[in-house]
């Protein structure tokens, strides 16, 4: 991270710091700062990423290359097209999300979509014995042409392989 984008980083409330992929919150945290890096105001999240995103995603992509931190997945991901009777604002909101490659579950058209994977699931139709499979986010940002200068260098087989839908997506009643 630049020298600027890093003193800007450093000025944030540690909680937005948190939210942005900068750093942990401290053990001690209050609850109040565990709910506000968890649900950050959109407002200061977007502002903060503005201003401090390049310099997170170059430190981030150094310790983690292949993935993304969650406000680059909020802000900066290719969006994908709005959803039948959604308005414009949509195309605001879902980011597009990764190729499913297998599994057994029917999306809802209005999941909401986590580091580009959706999360809203309902029991019918789905099989934890196949739950839903998706490209790895490092297959993600390379099928898109957006890994960074060296990345792909720095990727192992296994940052490409399918992943399953993580279980604590898992509909409740599995």
């Amino acid at each position: 991270m630049s020298r600027p984008a890093r003193a800007k980083a450093a000025e944030l409330p540690a909680w937005l710091r948190a939210a942005l992929g900068v750093s942990e919150l401290p053990d001690d945290a209050s609850p109040w700062e565990r709910y506000k890096r968890d649900f950050p105001p959109a407002d200061r999240l977007r502002e903060a990423w503005r201003d401090c995103g390049p310099g997170v995603l170059a430190r981030w992509v150094q310790l983690r290359p292949g993935t993304r931190p969650s406000a680059w997945w909020r802000f900066d991901a290719p969006r994908a097209p709005r959803p039948a009777g959604f308005g414009a604002w949509a195309e605001q909101v879902f980011p597009l999300p990764r190729r499913r490659l297998g599994g057994r579950g029917e999306l809802q058209p209005w999941a909401r979509i986590e580091c580009g994977l959706p999360r809203d699931w309902p029991a019918a139709g789905f099989d934890p014995l196949d739950p839903p499979t998706f490209e790895a986010e490092a297959a993600y940002l390379a099928r898109l042409g957006l890994l960074m200068a060296g990345e792909r260098e720095r990727l192992a087989d296994p940052d490409l392989a399918p992943v399953p839908l993580p279980r604590c997506w898992w509909p409740a009643t599995t």
